[in-house]
């Protein structure tokens, strides 16, 4: 019987290869309030992209090593898990709901070389930082200066 098994391994980095080529001008909308942010897949997978290669290069990042996020659902949020998980890291998303004790457990538990924040939670996050000795980085979203 023929084996209908591609040769090259499904990975997220090809799927995301794939949606960047097919899907590029795929309009992609986060909502704030009463307000779209619209951007295409196109972008997403090249920022996606530069992300990964900034992680490696100014983080270290490798393999395994794990990469935590403090976002809330947004296009940010959805780049660095395609980020991450392209170059063979862990994704770990934060529910920043939780309490500070429970935020600190998970991020002990974890052991994220990165957390990748939203500035409005900096509030939150920032005082935890010196009870979590794994983070290496922080990386605030936002716009670029």
């Amino acid at each position: 019987m023929k084996s209908t098994m591609q040769e090259i391994p499904l990975s997220v980095a090809r799927i995301l290869q794939y949606g960047a080529n097919t899907h590029r001008n795929t309009v992609v909308s986060t909502y704030f309030d009463d307000h779209a942010d619209n951007t295409t897949f196109g972008e997403i997978a090249t920022r996606a992209a530069a992300f990964a290669n900034a992680l490696a290069d100014e983080f270290g990042v490798e393999i395994g090593d794990r990469v935590g996020t403090l976002l809330s659902n947004c296009t940010e949020h959805l780049e660095t898990m395609l980020s991450v998980a392209s170059m063979g890291a862990v994704f770990n998303p934060i529910n920043r709901l939780l309490m500070d004790d429970q935020i600190t457990h998970i991020i002990n538990h974890a052991q994220p070389k990165v957390l990748v924040m939203d500035p409005a939670y900096a509030e939150q996050l920032v005082p935890l930082l010196p009870q979590c000795p794994s983070v290496e980085a922080l990386v605030v979203t936002g716009p670029s200066m």
